[in-house]
């Protein structure tokens, strides 16, 4: 999308903020899902436009929806880039999802070996090693000092009550249920109501011992998972897909060859016809809506490597 002069490009989070504001419908002839300011805020972990905040690779908003940006962002000064309560708060439920639900979902799936982690030094010590590394290469230290983080660990993993690979069982999947209820009831009661005074304060705090685990157990799945080589092919593949997909469908748009889009899109497409990049940000909001299976499908089909039936209803 930059490479189309669309300098906002894609970004998740503004693309979810668009999503409830524009393109998710409720009401005919009024866009969005009509939220309020509460909802509004409690989605914007990053309460700025593109540029505007501490983080330029990660903001709130695109421009077109700067309108119900700044409508939701009222009771803020402009220059106030703390998120509201509600936005402190689903942001740690978000990292205590993924920390704990990923740990114990990978465990059961052979990936994160929780058991050999609880008794085997060495393969802690490849672990931190392998986060250092991370680290390393983004050019960026550890966000705390990793003999603090080892120690956290060593207190956590200690407890875990699985001593083999995960086989299923129901003595496994009680006593793994357990343990994870542990965690995020722990989670869960780490965080206190603390009202900042200053613009750079925080709403919400977060009890130090609670976030060094969560960020260890977020590490796990980078290490096992994430950086895993097969999943590192898969992923190239997809970009591969995306890429193909919006070069076609974008190069269609432009020279209104709107037969290849579905009748909800070419409704888009045709009411700003010439607005190349409101064009193209209608191509992005089709593809970032498709389900992986639904992308694969319609890759295939549009490079002619699987042409599928002329009977399959696009939607």
């Amino acid at each position: 999308m930059e490479k189309e002069g669309l300098t906002e490009g894609f970004e998740g989070n503004a693309q979810s903020f668009r999503v409830v504001n524009k393109l998710a419908l409720h009401f005919p002839g009024h866009p969005g899902l009509n939220l309020t300011r509460a909802t509004l805020n409690g989605m914007l972990k990053y309460p700025c436009l593109h540029l505007k905040g501490e983080d330029p690779k990660k903001w709130g908003a695109y421009q077109t929806e700067e309108p119900e940006f700044r409508w939701a962002r009222q009771e803020f000064e402009s220059a106030d880039l703390r998120r509201s309560v509600e936005a402190e708060v689903m942001d740690w439920a978000d990292d205590v999802t993924y920390a704990v639900h990923d740990a114990g979902d990978f465990y059961r799936a052979g990936l994160t070996p929780l058991d050999r982690l609880t008794l085997d030094e060495s393969e802690r010590k490849r672990f931190f090693d392998g986060m250092e590394r991370r680290y390393a290469m983004q050019g960026k230290p550890l966000p705390y000092p990793r003999a603090e983080l080892e120690s956290v660990f060593d207190s956590l993993i200690q407890y875990f009550p699985i001593h083999e690979r995960y086989r299923g069982t129901r003595e496994h999947r009680c006593l793994l249920r357990a343990y994870t209820a542990q965690l995020i009831r722990d989670y869960i009661y780490a965080v206190e109501l603390s009202l900042g005074t200053r613009p750079s304060g925080r709403f919400v705090s977060i009890w130090e011992k609670a976030v060094k685990e969560v960020t260890v157990w977020k590490e796990l799945t980078w290490y096992y998972v994430i950086l895993n080589p097969s999943l590192a092919t898969q992923q190239d593949g997809q970009r591969r897909v995306i890429s193909g997909l919006f070069e076609i469908f974008g190069a269609a748009a432009k020279d209104h060859r709107y037969g290849l889009f579905p009748d909800s899109v070419r409704e888009e497409l045709e009411a700003v016809a010439g607005d190349t990049k409101a064009e193209l940000r209608t191509v992005a909001d089709m593809i970032a809506g498709m389900a992986e299976r639904q992308a694969v499908d319609m890759y295939l089909r549009l490079t002619g490597v699987s042409l599928g039936s002329a009977l399959a209803c696009l939607v």
